[in-house]
């Protein structure tokens, strides 16, 4: 793979991740950012950091010509119109490299069973409904685009350590209640690995597969910390707006059958003890 060339839009937390990855892998690394200045700053300096908002065609054409692969990272809009795609699909429906989306989990809606990358997409809330939206724009104008649907993402800088510290964290109860998360390490090393093995059209959920709900999670968090534990707060008089209260609508299972099966991947951290231990690790905590 040495000297091969992706092109990841918007990299950001978790396209960073995946440039990290690749970069020790030998890949160049182009990302695109609407504040590429600060962004190149937070980034290892040997990356291409270019300026990109949708519709600026001659910065993406240029990148484009070179690269061997494109990463999308760039979120929907709230009717599910992809910035990108809207402003310039007809450029990128002419790239024949490997092209990836990033998605999210909350396109499965809820179900009481598990769901996995065989399961139907029935969105129950409008995120989600713009999510499905944007991948299905993605897989029309380039068919081998693989689609990664991503839990929880967490990991360093990006976790419940600074509300726990703080004081401010709630533990909501309502039982039943499940989510799942993925490491920022294992969702960029799926990635990576789908890269090295591309399957046109393919959908991966990044996914820990071990859901719990959020009382839980806190509670040990703070044990394992030395923190107190969190109140309890009833879910009907929790307050909850926006996307907190999207978020506690639905309940799901989420896992894989394309991970290990397929991809070879072995989760580092395959649930959040795994993980908040090396973060906490990391901090010298």
């Amino acid at each position: 793979m040495t000297g091969r060339k992706i092109c990841i839009l918007g990299i950001g937390y978790a396209g960073a991740a995946v440039g990290r990855v690749l970069a020790a892998e030998g890949w160049q690394i182009v990302g695109t950012s609407r504040q590429p200045e600060k962004r190149a700053r937070q980034l290892p300096s040997n990356w291409q950091i270019i300026g990109y908002q949708a519709g600026e065609s001659s910065a993406l054409a240029a990148v484009l010509e070179t690269a061997d692969a494109v990463l999308s990272t760039v979120a929907p809009l709230p009717d599910g119109r992809d910035p990108v795609l809207t402003a310039d699909g007809a450029l990128l429906a002419g790239f024949s490299g490997w092209t990836g989306y990033l998605s999210a989990t909350s396109v499965y809606g809820a179900g009481a069973g598990w769901l996995d990358e065989t399961s139907r997409a029935v969105p129950a809330e409008s995120r989600g409904r713009a999510r499905l939206a944007a991948e299905q724009s993605w897989q029309e104008a380039l068919p081998q685009t693989e689609i990664f649907r991503a839990a929880g993402i967490y990991g360093p800088a990006r976790n419940q350590m600074a509300r726990l510290r703080a004081g401010t964290a709630r533990r909501i109860h309502k039982p039943g209640h499940l989510f799942n998360r993925i490491y920022l390490d294992d969702l960029a090393s799926i990635i990576a690995a789908a890269i090295a093995r591309p399957r046109s059209g393919r959908i991966v959920n990044l996914a820990d597969g071990q859901p719990c709900e959020q009382a839980e999670l806190l509670a040990g968090l703070a044990e394992m910390a030395g923190l107190p534990v969190p109140e309890m707060v009833d879910y009907d008089v929790a307050g909850l707006t926006g996307m907190a209260a999207s978020f506690w609508q639905h309940s799901r299972k989420i896992r894989s059958s394309v991970i290990e099966a397929e991809l070879g991947v072995q989760l580092a951290f395959p649930d959040w003890r795994a993980g908040y231990r090396h973060i906490l690790k990391e901090e010298g905590s």
